[in-house]
């Protein structure tokens, strides 16, 4: 993939929907994500996503727990989300979960970082709606941690959901407050997002996510009416109360 200006490193990340690629900016070298939707000629709906994310960046930009924005930019049909890129991973990642657990040190550094970014989040009026752990961005060697990806943020205003497909379902399932799943009559605000951090959290102790299943209409069930296991029975050194605070 070329992009003008840019010397493309590769690709770091890709959905149905759009691709994210690691990149350098050639007139000073400074290194950069480019984020654009998916496949040589993208769809109207899908460029309109590129510039509500710029947008709702945009407000967020000078945040230090949130990735900065630098450009919205055009090449032909295309649009590329200019953002920093400070040299760190999304946990999901950079932590191979699936194989090993975190020692505790290292996970309440990453919860203290997150909860602070999404404080900055709120405090600026807007709701991320996807937190998860695809979406934590840590680097390792300073301990930053920043919030990524605003495609489908909102900013602070009565929203309320009403019954959704689960296949328009705009977030991560596993880490969805009940509230987002359309099937409350209840308004998202902040605490939906105080959700998926504690989701995210819950992974990162545990080295899996609250809730498994192989049906989506049975992760939103669970969701809405069942309690995880407590991490500290699932990870004996972990503290109790870091478990109840969860």
């Amino acid at each position: 993939m070329n992009w003008p200006g840019y010397y493309v490193r590769g690709k770091v990340w890709e959905s149905s929907s759009s691709e994210v690629f690691r990149a350098e900016r050639i007139s000073d070298g400074l290194p950069v994500y480019l984020k654009m939707a998916a496949g040589p000629s993208p769809s109207p709906d899908r460029l309109t996503m590129l510039r509500h994310e710029y947008r709702i960046s945009s407000m967020l930009t000078g945040q230090s727990g949130v990735i900065a924005t630098y450009g919205l930019e055009r090449d032909g049909p295309r649009l590329a989300l200019v953002s920093e890129d400070f040299g760190g991973q999304a946990v999901d990642r950079a932590l191979s979960l699936e194989a090993e657990r975190i020692e505790l040190k290292t996970l309440l550094e990453i919860a203290i970082g997150a909860a602070r970014a999404l404080e900055q989040v709120h405090a600026a009026g807007v709701l991320h709606k996807d937190i998860s752990p695809a979406n934590l961005i840590w680097n390792a060697a300073t301990g930053q941690v920043k919030l990524v990806d605003f495609g489908i943020s909102t900013t602070l205003t009565s929203e309320t959901r009403g019954a959704t497909d689960l296949h328009l379902l705009e977030g991560t399932l596993a880490y969805m407050a009940p509230e987002q799943t359309g099937r409350m009559n209840r308004q998202l605000d902040q605490r939906g997002d105080l959700y998926g951090l504690g989701a995210t959290l819950y992974r990162l102790m545990t080295g899996r996510p609250p809730f498994k299943a192989s049906d989506p209409l049975e992760l939103v069930h669970a969701h809405l009416a069942r309690n995880p296991e407590p991490p500290h029975l699932i990870r004996p050194e972990l503290p109790p109360v870091l478990s109840h605070i969860l």
